[in-house]
């Protein structure tokens, strides 16, 4: 037998130095960036801005009341294409008005008539070539004619003739606000709740691309993390360098005027030398019928919502330390780790989004408190589809006097990934209602570092052909250790 086993390695001996060639490449690359040690958020409210930042799982704002200028917070808009100018027609509008109130000629007030007739036609003529719009228009069309599904286990939804109209013109509206092509400045632009819409389109972010990976500037913020580890990726390396990691990055808050611990300290409760909010109770959402209009690529464009991913960045959209974050109807696919990682933030809310192909995990939350993950598609990923990690202990280990969920997952797919979900150290995360089917593992996967974590699943099997798992109540609850 031994003489048989090397005689094969000796035949492909080729195969096995490839073989262990790839795997020391995908160590490599999983290794790009060791995270830091991560602490979970006080549970109160930050009262030091209005409204409050944190405490509760956040409310969505209607897409239609973006244009409001009552506050709280102003609002940016993200389109493609060429952005035509309303200047002239507002103007000729304004002489029309006047030379009519102070009884002009009738000369001048047909001249005046037909100058602003033309503006108009040319205007909309404009309107109509937008890239963002032509898109939108495709969407409504094909959400009128076929409908729209936010998962592929969900009903199919249908958009009306009257809301596609309503759609459409405020979105037209929204065009005229329009004053980024990208979405990361946007992003940095913002601050507290304020919003962020993103007119339908596939945005690459060139200029966060072409970011170095590991930036030298910032490599003096690199620090130990709880492993050991160093040139780990501090909380202020993302905040000066936010997209040497990430393709789009709201960071939160400020760093703090102390310094971070050079270990990390044992009792998790409470980030060390927190900051100020800076962009908190901020609302990042797509202007779109479906997620589909909307998509954020970190790797292939032409893959699609499919393989291979090519990834330029290793996370698509970073939501780090912004309590109070509300993030809808957008697409992430094809970063080299996670698609939308949302660390160390109390209160957030992600709805009505789909994540493909991702190198790890779909949706990454980390050490999070009030959050909810609702109405999403998750598939192609390289480990699981959703990860809430290291939740905090709001069961029997809180330090509050009430015992509660620190997360909520619902009405989700995951599917066609290594693990549909996964739940490593997740203290008190309710997860129901969901769709788990032909992934690697089969089931969920929840599991903890910690003694006396109790899950318990319901399901029922809805697929002969696969494993395919529908998911009634899965409840993860913490006891004293």
């Amino acid at each position: 037998m031994s003489d048989r086993i090397g005689s094969w390695i000796h035949r492909r001996g080729w195969l096995v130095l490839a073989m262990l060639g790839a795997a020391l490449l995908v160590v490599a690359s999983a290794s790009a960036h060791i995270e830091r040690a991560s602490y979970w958020p006080d549970p109160a409210p930050d009262t030091s801005m209005h409204p409050p930042a944190g405490g509760h799982v956040p409310a969505t704002r209607s897409l239609f009341s973006a244009l409001r200028k009552s506050p709280p917070g102003a609002t940016r808009v993200v389109c493609q294409g060429r952005v035509p100018s309303p200047r002239r027609v507002r103007k000729l509008r304004r002489r029309f008005r006047s030379a009519r109130r102070s009884h002009a000629s009738s000369g001048r007030i047909e001249r005046l008539r037909r100058k602003l007739k033309t503006a108009m036609r040319k205007y909309r003529w404009g309107v109509r070539r937008n890239v963002s719009i032509r898109r939108l228009r495709r969407a409504i069309k094909k959400a009128r004619t076929r409908g729209f599904k936010f998962r592929p286990s969900d009903k199919t939804r249908a958009l009306t003739r009257r809301r596609g109209r309503r759609l459409q013109r405020f979105n037209e509206l929204l065009l005229a606000r329009c004053r980024y092509h990208q979405i990361q400045p946007a992003a940095t632009r913002t601050r507290n709740n304020d919003r962020i819409v993103i007119m339908p389109g596939v945005y690459t972010e060139p200029t966060a691309r072409a970011k170095p990976d590991l930036d030298p500037a910032c490599k003096k913020y690199e620090i130990l993390n709880d492993r050991g580890q160093s040139a780990a990726l501090s909380y202020a390396y993302q905040y000066h360098c936010p997209n040497a990691q990430n393709l789009v990055a709201i960071i939160g808050r400020r760093p703090g005027r102390g310094r971070d611990p050079k270990q990390p300290r044992v009792d998790r409760h409470g980030i060390p030398n927190l900051g100020p909010c800076i962009r908190c109770n901020v609302q990042l959402e797509g202007s779109g019928p479906s997620p589909d209009a909307v998509v954020v690529d970190a790797g292939r464009v032409a893959s699609g919502n499919h393989g291979p991913i090519r990834h330029d960045k290793h996370v698509g959209i970073r939501a780090d330390r912004t309590d109070g974050f509300v993030l809808r109807n957008v697409t992430v696919r094809h970063a080299g780790e996670h698609d939308i990682y949302i660390l160390e933030a109390d209160g957030y809310r992600a709805e009505r989004f789909k994540t493909y192909y991702a190198g790890e995990y779909g949706v990454l939350t980390f050490v999070e408190d009030h959050g909810l993950i609702q109405d999403c598609d998750s598939a192609g990923h390289g480990d699981s589809a959703l990860y809430p990690g290291s939740s905090a202990g709001t069961g029997r280990q809180t330090i509050e006097k009430r015992r509660r969920y620190s997360q909520e997952l619902r009405r989700c797919d995951m599917h066609h990934s290594a693990a549909g979900f996964s739940g490593t150290d997740g203290n008190a995360v309710w997860v129901h209602d969901n769709d788990f089917y032909d992934n690697a593992l089969g089931s969920p996967r929840t599991s903890s570092r910690r003694p006396g974590i109790r899950a318990i699943h319901r399901t029922r099997t809805w697929s002969r052909r696969t494993t395919s798992i529908r998911t009634t109540s899965i409840r993860t609850t913490s006891t004293p250790t």
